[in-house]
């Protein structure tokens, strides 16, 4: 199988069009690979994309009559685990040997509360167990939900995503917000429910699907199929503000409400604010109080995904 052929295959993957046993194939390939690993500079994502390439070459002109469709796919599997896993190990090392894990599992009958050094809350279910390692926070912020459900309130980081790897391969990314996974046991069933901000779900290279508030997901891994959840989490979140200045305190509600807050250039970005509401309250009740402590004014879209707040004394924009 040439490189162009292996493109295609992980192009119709992706759209959800290859054949279940194929799309398998890929899955395993792919979930080989969802240990805990160092970020690779560019560099050496370039040699690792080189070795793959070399290999790939190699199989360009196979003698005739060996290979069928199946081979050739786990042929070139083999090939992408080796280079890529070799690679890897060789660059960030041995997880287990340079890291020291740290694993909290839920033993009793009621809910047990996690907090993370950065700030980050999980909520986990009686016999949860997850796990991360003892440089979580410094060099990453990646955790295993290794069983169970668990509600999981994650503490904004702009710059350092908050990743949870579930069970089946399946991985949840997030900046900062709130979220409900559930997992039952031995069934192949994945469901997450939403409770503020954004999260993008993925199983392998595959994109499963990018949730806002009030959003979720059934994923049968088995049937290898996606439902919507019409019941929303019914968690409540505290937001908290102390001492933020309007221009954070904005940037933080557009994210967990997922609406479009602007500032007018003549109001001061910089106007403190220390104050507590919570993810129950309409983004506009929340606002409100803001303008009002700060003497601004709201304008509101029609269709409430936009607010604009500019200066009691500029005439209505």
């Amino acid at each position: 199988m040439n490189a162009e052929k292996l493109k295609r295959m992980f192009s119709r993957y992706l759209a959800g069009k290859l054949k279940p046993e194929d799309a398998d194939l890929v899955d395993r390939w792919y979930e080989q690979l969802t240990f805990d690993y160092k970020p690779l500079s560019e560099d050496q994502k370039q040699a690792i994309a080189s070795r793959i390439s070399q290999k790939l070459n190699k199989l360009e002109n196979p003698p005739k009559g060996v290979f069928q469709l199946k081979t050739m796919i786990r042929a070139a599997a083999v090939v992408l685990v080796c280079s890529a896993i070799a690679f890897i190990l060789y660059y960030a090392g041995l997880p287990g040997k340079s890291q020291s894990l740290v694993t909290i599992e839920n033993t009793s009958p009621k809910d047990s509360t996690v907090r993370l050094a950065d700030g980050s809350v999980i909520v986990l279910k009686p016999g949860a167990l997850i796990s991360y390692s003892k440089s979580f926070a410094i060099e990453h912020r990646r955790i295993k939900l290794m069983r169970g459900n668990g509600f999981f309130d994650i503490s904004p980081r702009k710059n350092t995503p908050f990743i949870v790897q579930c069970l089946s391969g399946i991985e949840v990314k997030v900046l900062g917000t709130s979220f409900d996974i559930e997992q039952p046991q031995s069934s192949g069933n994945f469901i997450i429910k939403v409770a503020t901000g954004k999260v993008r779900v993925s199983k392998g290279p595959r994109l499963l699907a990018t949730l806002t508030r009030g959003q979720g997901i059934h994923f049968n891994s088995d049937e290898n199929r996606i439902f919507p959840v019409t019941a929303a989490c019914k968690r409540v979140v505290a937001i908290n503000f102390e001492g933020s200045n309007l221009a954070n305190t904005a940037q933080r509600l557009s994210s967990i409400y997922n609406v479009s807050i602007v500032l007018s250039p003549e109001v001061n970005a910089k106007l403190r604010t220390t104050a507590r509401f919570n993810s129950g309250q309409p983004v506009k009740e929340i606002l409100d109080l803001l303008c009002s402590l700060h003497h601004l004014r709201i304008r509101e879209s029609k269709d409430k995904s936009a607010y604009h707040i500019y200066n009691a004394t500029s005439p209505e924009q």
